[in-house]
């Protein structure tokens, strides 16, 4: 049944300028995968000081016997199952010599940011709208620092984006 009291609903259409009332945010669609927005350029964003005292460390290199090499080698070549063992049983070692070899892994680690609207009935709620200011640029919105090297979503409101339509 219809209430003659509850008036008629508004035009269908958005106003002018609804759909991106947010400085700062113009141009950027925004939602998950879309339009990600990188940390600005170094010049923003300072980097770690880089240590000068570091040295290379003293490392000692055992002595390796040709009986020890050779079966170091043979469960390697054992391991690889495409692999044949003929060589390295019949193998005749010239020299050995200790060599140290450095293995690093670079890992790297990266922010991304993205926009997008969410909506929620309005029930009374304060409203934190462009009269508190305007909405800081994506990368001014602070957070906390996440822990280097973990997948995380935070989502957070852009300060002064809240909107009574």
């Amino acid at each position: 049944p219809l209430d003659p009291t509850i008036p008629e609903e508004g035009p269908s259409a958005p106003p002018p300028g609804w759909l991106h009332p947010v400085h700062g945010y113009q141009g950027h669609g925004g939602g998950e995968g879309q339009d990600p927005l990188y940390p600005p350029p170094p010049a923003y964003n300072p980097r770690p000081e880089e240590d000068r005292n570091t040295s290379v460390p003293h490392v000692r290199v055992p002595a390796v016997s040709e009986d020890q090499a050779r079966e170091a080698l043979l469960r390697y070549v054992e391991s690889k199952w495409r692999y044949s063992s003929k060589p390295a049983r019949n193998l005749t070692f010239r020299q050995l010599q200790p060599i140290i070899v450095y293995r690093y892994r670079l890992e790297t680690f990266t922010e991304t940011r993205t926009s997008s609207w969410n909506f929620e009935v309005y029930n009374g709620q304060p409203v934190d709208g462009a009269q508190f200011g305007d909405c800081p640029p994506p990368w001014e919105v602070s957070l906390p620092t996440p822990q280097m090297f973990t997948d995380k979503v935070e989502t957070r409101r852009v300060p002064h984006s809240s909107i009574v339509k």
